[in-house]
């Protein structure tokens, strides 16, 4: 198993407040990626303190003989360990408060993929034919689409596209997605934060992938997001067999 990962901090921001970390074991691969928010530093905090609660705590509980359900609960329990960890650190210091951050979390072995995630930041399965996404936005945008309010042209330009209606650390308790799914040989698994998904479609995404090695992959999507404005921090991770 093949596994990469890059963060930029765009053209526009003074911070990166994205944060990444993977690993691999004997018979699988493991990954997070979050995007703080929050003001002055308290976003770049969130994402980390996260992130890092999370891979401390799936590596030093997970074992090659966990059944698929065994790793859902762990996955589970990881980000909820997070959510608390940033919660409690909102609460401890007033000039932080409201700071969280988005989380999805990938675990794979062999064809199987579980994903659990929280937030906008995204988890796709792309295949030769095409692109899909794996997960749901946690997000306004989200809500009024599926509510009919708004179309799907207008949800892509919609000024609310970036607010949450969910994220790691800003309520006592949380309530994360999980998705399970079955995947081929050369099936490429995307994670990214919204700095890519907002400046290049899921189509121009999908024919950079088939078009490059998968090593190259993060540093060519970065450059194309950044070309199309770079107006957040980029966050991508790419494996695959």
């Amino acid at each position: 198993m093949r596994i990469y990962g890059m963060t930029d901090i765009g053209l526009v921001r003074e911070e990166n407040q994205d944060s990444f970390a993977i690993t691999d074991f004997e018979n699988g691969i493991f990954a997070v990626l979050c995007d703080g928010m929050g003001g002055h530093s308290s976003g770049k905090e969130a994402g980390e303190l996260a992130c890092s609660v999370i891979m401390d705590k799936f590596k030093s509980q997970y074992s090659p003989n966990f059944s698929l359900s065994s790793v859902r609960n762990l996955m589970f329990s990881c980000v909820n360990a997070a959510n608390s960890a940033v919660f409690a650190e909102s609460v401890k210091n007033p000039a932080k408060a409201g700071m969280g951050t988005t989380c999805v979390t990938v675990f794979r072995r062999g064809s199987d993929v579980l994903v659990v995630n929280v937030g906008d930041s995204r988890a796709y399965l792309s295949t030769k034919e095409n692109i899909r996404q794996i997960t749901d936005d946690h997000t306004v945008v989200r809500m009024l689409l599926e509510n009919g309010e708004i179309s799907a042209e207008e949800a892509h330009m919609h000024p609310q596209q970036s607010c949450l209606t969910m994220a790691v650390g800003v309520e006592r308790n949380i309530s994360p997605d999980y998705f399970e799914v079955t995947v081929d040989k050369d099936d490429i698994v995307l994670m990214c934060s919204d700095g890519l998904t907002r400046y290049c479609t899921d189509n121009e995404i999908h024919d950079i992938i088939n078009c490059n090695s998968l090593e190259s992959l993060p540093a060519l999507l970065i450059e194309r997001a950044n070309s199309h404005g770079g107006r957040d921090n980029i966050t991508v991770v790419v494996f695959s067999e």
